[in-house]
């Protein structure tokens, strides 16, 4: 299940904060996860003026420590055009769900028209 609040804060500002827990029932203990496995989420975007948005996602695990941070930088260069420029840094151990790509970090660009 999925907790989720959506605030608009001033400065153009938005917030978005989750709480995300997975529930395995009839639970093997030999599995490496747990019963429960428990993140919790913040998104914060905001705007650099009309053209660009900045915006940081950074998901945390609360049963051990791994994580996944995404600084992302989002340019309108024109009417329903957009390009985007980001990176994924995984944190973990080699068995936790980000842990597993914590030696392949990405860099991205992704360009998009809307009609």
């Amino acid at each position: 299940y999925v907790l989720s609040a959506d605030f608009t804060l001033p400065k153009d500002l938005f917030l978005n904060v989750q709480f995300i827990q997975n529930v395995f029932f009839n639970h093997d203990p030999n599995l490496l996860y747990n019963a429960y496995d428990t993140y919790a989420s913040v998104l914060l975007r905001g705007k650099l003026g009309p053209k660009l948005e900045p915006e940081i996602l950074w998901i945390q695990s609360l049963n051990q420590w791994q994580n996944l941070i995404r600084p992302r930088l989002v340019w309108h260069p024109a009417t329903n055009w957009q390009a985007a420029f980001g990176v994924d840094i995984f944190n973990g151990p080699s068995t936790g769900y980000f842990g597993r790509f914590n030696d392949r970090d990405r860099v991205y660009a992704e360009v998009r028209y809307n009609f």
